[in-house]
């Protein structure tokens, strides 16, 4: 998945959750839109946790309802994780 912007990545790993193409999934589309429950959503959480190599907190991705709800809730984890210790 290397050389992708976020959102493409974001993007790809929603469609393999949801089993959709990839065009299928838009920043605006709303997991319950996709046919995506709860279970599928831990399973996009561990999906994005491995293509980033970051842990996220289940708390942190309360609430999220869309894509691009999910790529502003990686954004910070993965500035804090590039930056140089």
């Amino acid at each position: 998945m290397s050389g992708l912007s976020l959102e493409e990545k974001v993007i790809q790993a929603v469609a393999k959750v949801a089993k959709r193409k990839a065009g299928e999934v838009r920043l605006e589309s709303r997991f319950e839109d996709l046919g995506m429950d709860s279970l599928d959503r831990v399973t996009l959480l561990f999906e994005l946790e491995q293509a980033f190599d970051i842990s996220i907190p289940d708390a942190e991705v309360q609430g999220v309802e869309t894509v691009r709800d999910i790529v502003g809730r990686l954004a910070p984890h993965l500035a804090s994780s590039s930056s140089p210790s």
